[in-house]
């Protein structure tokens, strides 16, 4: 962890010095990456016995806000193309999946009960 945490500072840090800092919207996103038993199971996204596999890591930064903390409402990959879209001033294409989460990057409540999708390799 204090690995990513020194290579995310490096980005930051270099986004400072090009000063692109104050307009670049940083995202973070990955995947559930692999199992090694840690769940009584293995491999890519195996873990159907609780939410493992299904909860993964999504940071959105824009510098224009003060953030918002840590989320607990579900949100979803498919939202993120949406988001960054009216993060950047952007209009999504009228035939899009997902909704914007623009107002949860900025702070401001957002209720939404959105459906999601978990598969598995079991």
């Amino acid at each position: 962890m204090q690995s990513f945490d020194d290579e995310a500072g490096r980005i930051l840090d270099h986004l400072e010095v090009c000063g692109l800092a104050e307009n670049t919207i940083v995202v973070v996103y990955s995947d559930h990456g692999m199992e090694f038993f840690e769940h009584e199971t293995w491999g890519q996204g195996n873990s159907a016995v609780g939410d493992f596999s299904a909860r993964i890591p999504l940071i959105i930064r824009d510098p224009r806000t003060q953030g918002s903390g840590v989320q607990q409402q579900t949100v979803r990959s498919v939202d993120i193309a949406p988001t960054l879209l009216e993060l950047a001033g952007l209009k999504s294409p009228i035939v899009m999946d997902g909704v914007s989460l623009a107002s949860l990057v900025r702070g401001e409540n957002l209720d939404l009960d959105l459906a999601a999708f978990n598969e598995t390799g079991i």
